[in-house]
């Protein structure tokens, strides 16, 4: 497995989409864009946990051939096997993140 040049996980309200664009321009079809749905309480990485690491260490993480980069809403925790250069998150004020995703909900 190639090692990756950046691993970044976005959550949510802390400016990634503008990173998420810029990573599209820099690595363009090497960026593969995950997601986990850690937002979601069904989803599989939130139902069983250690279930979904388990199968997710066993799949051998094919589907990264040819890629540089990741990101997404994903758990990082599932690339732990992974070898990459960089692993980012941007993170921001809990309360202020709190306002911005209450009006972005609010104005959509």
């Amino acid at each position: 497995m190639q090692k990756l040049k950046l691993l970044f996980v976005h959550v949510p309200k802390t400016g990634g989409t503008s990173i998420a664009e810029a990573l599209r321009r820099r690595f363009g079809d090497t960026l593969y864009c995950d997601a986990d749905g850690p937002a979601d309480p069904l989803s599989p990485m939130n139902i069983d946990p250690d279930g979904f690491l388990e199968r997710q260490y066993r799949c051998g993480y094919g589907f990264l051939d040819g890629m540089n980069a990741v990101t997404g809403h994903l758990w990082i925790r599932k690339y732990d096997p992974v070898p990459t250069e960089t692993r980012a998150v941007i993170l921001r004020h809990p309360i202020d993140r709190t306002i911005s995703h209450y009006f972005f909900g609010f104005l959509r």
